[in-house]
């Protein structure tokens, strides 16, 4: 009877075998650091990979997650340069269709011109039509405009701006003299020489070329910014250095390179963002610093480690 019973399981224990063809008694014989894609339902399933490389404007999420570093250390550099152009781009463009704005939208100033009488230098002669005053109720400014005085002095401005007026602009037949908030400063018409000019060149000429002017410095700005943003990776990736060294990792200086490009996204975005605020916000450098520092040591974790030969 017990040989009947013992033979019974076996044919139990075989059938079992066989009905579960995907019973693996020792996950190890498959060899060290084995997974499995069976589930505990024996149902077959596909592992989430990190993707190796993402794409270019996965680039920009990323770069706000540390985490996310030992990804990004596979971004081709060339794709790397052209993230950092856009987004440099983008920053500068921000603050400049403000202005853009702001300067389009003069009327302001237009009417101020318009009140203006006819004036014209010419030969270093200052002529207006007739003579031109504005006192402001509020002390805030005082101009006056007339050819029918030789010269006008510091003292004669130092006079108005004793009865507390914050700005003083007085304009005589050869000279213009000018008091902001303390400071004086004298302009001669005979410095211009043989250059002439009016009201009207003022309003056609001068304007639309002053935002021409402005317009070149920012394109002259935003390829300064785009230079000095990869050189002052670079300072941090020196850093990031010394700092892998106390932290015993071993990390290869272009890794580190790339680190330091992605960390200095965050506060080029908030500067950015700071810079259209209708309030004046400033960081402080050394914040700003620490904070990109602190983005970098914290992937070290996430970024790869160089090999040991």
């Amino acid at each position: 009877m017990d040989q009947f019973n013992s033979g019974n399981n076996n044919q139990d224990y075989q059938q079992n075998t066989y009905n579960n063809s995907n019973y693996n008694p020792n996950p190890t014989q498959y060899g060290e650091g084995y997974e499995s894609n069976y589930n505990y339902n024996n149902n077959m399933y596909q592992p989430y990979e990190e993707p190796k490389k993402p794409s270019f404007f996965m680039q920009f999420p990323y770069s706000f997650n540390p985490t996310k570093y030992g990804v990004l250390a596979n971004v081709k550099v060339g794709a790397m340069i052209g993230f950092v152009v856009l987004l440099l781009a983008v920053c500068t463009l921000i603050p400049y269709i403000s202005f853009a704005i702001s300067f389009n939208n003069m009327d302001e100033f237009n009417e101020v011109i318009d009140a203006f009488p006819y004036f014209s230098v010419e030969d270093g002669v200052f002529f207006i039509e007739e003579e031109f005053e504005f006192d402001d109720p509020n002390k805030e400014a005082y101009v006056f405009m007339s050819d029918e005085y030789d010269s006008f002095s510091v003292a004669d401005a130092e006079t108005m701006h004793s009865e507390g007026y914050d700005t003083v602009m007085l304009i005589s037949r050869t000279n213009l003299v000018m008091e902001s908030d303390g400071e004086y400063n004298q302009l001669s018409f005979k410095d211009f020489g043989s250059f002439s000019f009016d009201k009207n060149w003022i309003i056609d000429t001068m304007l639309p070329g002053l935002f021409v002017f402005v317009s070149i410095c920012f394109i002259i700005y935003y390829v300064a910014r785009t230079l000095w943003y990869f050189f002052c990776a670079m300072i941090y990736m020196l850093i990031a250095m010394l700092c892998a060294k106390i932290f015993h990792r071993n990390i290869e200086a272009g890794t580190l390179f790339k680190a330091s490009v992605y960390a200095k996204v965050l506060m080029t975005v908030v500067a950015c963002l700071i810079s259209v605020l209708p309030v004046t916000i400033s960081i402080p450098a050394f914040i700003r610093t620490m904070i990109t520092l602190a983005m970098i040591i914290a992937s070290f974790g996430y970024l790869p480690q160089r090999s040991n030969v």
